[in-house]
């Protein structure tokens, strides 16, 4: 991987192991030390066979076949000061042979850390899109994003001048665009949202042009027994697939009416709350029990009604 590094960048690799034979290696393990002045992490939390410890990462494969190399150690790394850091990391094996070439189950590597240089992500949408917020999220940001700016009339965005880093992109249309928030690319989570990588050397990054789906609409009131609207109840909107934190969350009107739109297709679950009461999911008696609403591009739910 490149041997220079721009302070307070992540930059993922991936360390590969390559049994150069003669015989199958086997309960292989590769420890990489990691130096003071360097952050690294398990990139891919789904491989489970790496392990952070102390201040080594180590990473386990019950076999390897001879003239076999295995890639699936991702690692996150991040220099946190200036100057140079040396990288070393060994390998070993339990098979009882005697290894040809000893010297190749060590490896090292010197890399220089610079000051990092901001940089651009550019790119286009489709011309109606003007106005569309684009909101660019690091991975450690959290519901604020690090920059943000506006698709102009020509379907153009620049986000100028932003840190190096990875960051995931959410283009927010504005209210009565008939379109759908998406992350990058055509993704309806943050989570599923492809990372576009800003090296910090004071590049710049153009993405493809980002298309957005029509949106879907859900609509409804909260009421009293009598039909009498109950205004200022909060409503709230949320994925089945996110428990906690919900998609949106809207006050009623004065004629207890509320709506979502721009929404991406998927399946949600509304829950809501009148001022000074008890909460209460549609269509259950909890969110258990709560009806799924199945949401295409351009659906329109209009009859949600909840009794308090």
């Amino acid at each position: 991987f490149t041997p220079t590094l721009r302070l307070d960048v992540p930059f993922a690799f991936n360390l590969g192991v390559t049994n150069f034979g003669p015989a199958t290696a086997n309960d292989v393990l590769l420890t990489v030390d990691i130096p003071p002045t360097l952050d690294i992490a398990i990139d891919d939390p789904s491989l489970d066979n790496c392990e952070h410890v102390d201040t080594q990462v180590e990473c386990r494969w019950d076999s390897i076949l001879a003239g076999s190399f295995r890639t699936d150690a991702s690692l996150l790394l991040t220099a946190r000061s200036l100057g140079e850091v040396r990288l070393t990391a060994s390998v070993t094996s339990s098979t009882p042979e005697v290894d040809p070439d000893v010297e190749s189950n060590q490896f090292g590597r010197t890399m220089s850390v610079l000051e990092a240089v901001p940089g651009d992500i550019r790119g286009s949408t489709e011309p109606d899109l003007a106005g569309t917020l684009v909101l660019a999220y690091r991975d450690r940001d959290g519901y604020v994003p690090t920059a943000f700016t506006v698709i102009g009339a020509d379907g153009q965005f620049n986000l100028a001048d932003i840190p190096g880093g990875r960051y995931r992109l959410l283009f927010y249309p504005p209210a009565g665009s008939g379109y759908a928030l998406e992350w990058t690319f055509d993704q309806r989570t943050r989570a599923d949202a492809d990372r576009i990588t800003l090296r910090g050397d004071g590049s710049s990054r153009v993405i493809g042009e980002q298309r957005l789906e029509a949106e879907a609409t859900v609509t409804g009131s909260v009421e009293s027994p009598s039909g009498g609207a109950i205004p200022a109840a909060a409503v709230a909107l949320y994925r089945v697939e996110s428990p906690w934190v919900p998609l949106m969350w809207v006050k009623t009107d004065t004629r207890g009416g509320f709506r979502f739109d721009r929404l991406p297709e998927g399946r949600y679950q509304i829950v809501a709350t009148p001022p000074g009461g008890s909460s209460r999911w549609w269509g259950g008696p909890n969110r258990a029990g709560a009806t799924v609403l199945d949401l295409g591009p351009g659906d329109e739910i209009t009859a949600i009604t909840f009794v308090f």
